[in-house]
């Protein structure tokens, strides 16, 4: 039939040299996936520090907004309403709290009323 057992173990083995070459140093390697160490990412404290500080800046924000429509008097009794009201109100109440990051912003600011 024409089958030559030297040539045949010839081209088996360079078969063999390239199926060894590509299991040990190929990028899909058993070799390689044990020796890479497990490193835990330390990033979710990170996104929650950044969540905290992204929230926080929205709440000052809305303060300031506020503030500017409505005025200090009018704010302080849009507060002192919400402190009457239902539990979720008077958490919001002490959430819309005037603090120095809210009164240093509005310093900043410095919107001018009725310019004409």
């Amino acid at each position: 039939m024409g089958f030559n057992m030297a040539e045949n173990m010839a081209t088996f083995e360079k078969r063999l040299k390239k199926i060894d070459k590509a299991h040990n140093g190929g990028i899909f390697s058993a070799k390689r996936r044990r020796m890479r160490e497990y490193k835990p990412l330390r990033l979710p404290g990170f996104y929650l520090v950044f969540f905290a500080g992204l929230t926080y800046a929205g709440l000052t924000g809305a303060k300031v907004y506020q503030l500017e429509q409505m005025g200090p008097e009018g704010y302080t009794a849009h507060l002192s309403q919400l402190e009457n009201g239902a539990q979720s109100a008077r958490i919001a109440a002490k959430l819309l709290q005037p603090d120095w990051v809210t009164q240093y912003v509005l310093r900043q600011i410095q919107v001018p009323q009725k310019v004409l």
